[in-house]
């Protein structure tokens, strides 16, 4: 066992998507591959901790060219003392047709203006200055190699909302369920459950977010250990859970569909016994 000393740096996320944020056909639409989305928060959660990934991960929402993603995350820490440390932050996010989430014939990505850039090796926007406008229309622009415009497009930019409670622990003993309500849950299509800790992730299937129930079998929650890691200064000792809700749109330009997301995820620390 080893201790790191390191920085929390979770702005380069990327979207998470599956099949089962797809709402409806758009007969209009070519059939094409889909979009294989990287979870760029595993590497940076995995550096917190003080690891590296042994189970990569990923999704796929089928037959659109791209997905252009807003992200919110809150995370909530608790150290080793009982003090909870608090942070927001914001990105915006675009993924094509490759793998590697890169198109070689995209030109330029804008969103409200401002540049989506190759970061970290993404397109992703750090969302420092409220780019982003939550309560209202915001506008998404590719181009290709020519300037030519491949999408332009405004979309609401609402997160989804959750007030609901997250476990403090975790047992080992049992598979863990967690059930998503309309009460608890606002402006979500889709949501599901993740857990990190050294170097491992488990998540469960996308569920419904109104009345869905998210599970991970015990025989693969039985691996998870507690692992210790220091951030600004304070000890922690246990793994993360995060819930992560979903909302989308589609919309069609020149017979490509284009997937629209506003995805809200929550982080918190837990101890498994």
């Amino acid at each position: 066992m080893y201790y790191c000393r390191l920085t929390l740096f979770i702005s380069s996320a990327m979207l998470l998507v599956t099949a089962a944020c797809t709402k409806k056909k758009d007969t209009a639409a070519q059939n094409v591959p889909g979009v294989t989305v990287p979870n760029g928060r595993h590497p940076d959660i995995w550096y917190l901790m003080g690891t590296k990934a042994t189970t990569l991960s990923h999704s796929v929402m089928p037959n659109v060219w791209a997905v252009l993603n807003a992200t919110e995350l809150t995370s909530m820490m608790k150290d080793t003392a009982g003090m909870v440390h608090s942070q927001d932050l914001k990105w915006q996010g675009a993924n094509f047709t490759h793998v590697n989430a890169f198109d070689a014939t995209v030109g330029s990505i804008t969103v409200n203006s401002a540049p989506v850039v190759i970061y970290k090796g993404f397109y992703t926007h750090p969302d420092s200055t409220n780019t982003w406008h939550t309560n209202s229309s915001n506008h998404w622009e590719v181009a290709d190699n020519n300037n030519a415009t491949v999408v332009s497009a405004d979309v609401q930019g609402s997160f989804p909302m959750f007030t609901g409670s997250l476990p403090d622990s975790i047992s080992r003993n049992a598979a863990l369920t967690y059930t998503f309500a309309a009460s608890n849950c606002s402006n979500a299509d889709s949501a599901q459950i993740i857990l990190y800790t050294d170097g491992f992730i488990l998540e469960s299937a996308m569920v419904n977010a109104h009345g869905g129930t998210a599970v991970i079998a015990q025989s693969r929650v039985s691996t998870m250990k507690n692992w210790p890691f220091v951030y600004m200064n304070n000890w922690f000792h246990g793994g993360l859970f995060e819930i992560v809700l979903y909302n989308h749109t589609i919309r069609t330009n020149a017979g490509k569909r284009f997937a629209f997301v506003n995805q809200k995820e929550i982080l918190k620390t837990i101890v498994f016994y």
